[in-house]
């Protein structure tokens, strides 16, 4: 099969080569993500909802054709994304990181994997730009989350060995998501 027929089929299958639910999630919660944002979740309700409609503006921006199936979706990734967080902040123990990190980053997975169901996506993440736009946004939201999770000031890796499961705790958070991202 030569490259141009086997673009040709992905075209014609319509097949996503990079789901833009779980990009837009790195993209939020990483790269979106700041300090302050974080401080101000753990303050009020107020931080989380603002945490989590900035994950609805950005899953609207990569899908740009709505509609209102697609809203209803992107409204329960919204409000799911803001009960699972809520649930981490009043429930994460001391020194529990990378347990909460893992469920936290599986739950939000979970909701994005059964909305990918009811969205349809638009052709643009069919082609190579897609997915070129996806790896992009991926690996700057990695490098990102690597910077900033290894020193979290409130559960700091102590000993190398901390340090050491702290950063395949984030690489697995990141290799489900690409995953999800390439093959959901």
């Amino acid at each position: 099969m030569t490259k141009r027929t086997a673009l040709a089929t992905i075209k014609y299958k319509n097949t996503t080569l990079m789901n833009p639910l779980f990009v837009s999630h790195l993209v939020s919660d990483f790269l979106l993500q700041t300090k302050k944002l974080v401080v101000w979740k753990k303050k009020t309700l107020d931080g989380i909802i603002i945490h989590s409609s900035i994950h609805g503006i950005v899953l609207t921006l990569m899908l740009f054709k709505l509609t209102t199936l697609t809203a209803l979706t992107i409204l329960f990734v919204v409000v799911s994304h803001a009960i699972i967080d809520w649930a981490k902040i009043n429930y994460q123990k001391e020194n529990k990181f990378e347990k909460y990190y893992i469920l936290d980053q599986m739950a939000h997975f979970g909701v994005l994997a059964l909305a990918s169901t009811f969205i349809q996506t638009p052709s643009y993440w069919t082609h190579e730009i897609g997915l070129g736009i996806g790896l992009l946004l991926f690996f700057i939201s990695y490098f990102v989350a690597v910077k900033n999770l290894m020193k979290v000031p409130v559960f700091p890796p102590v000993k190398a060995k901390a340090e050491n499961k702290r950063f395949f705790t984030i690489n697995f958070g990141f290799l489900l998501f690409l995953i999800g991202a390439l093959y959901l």
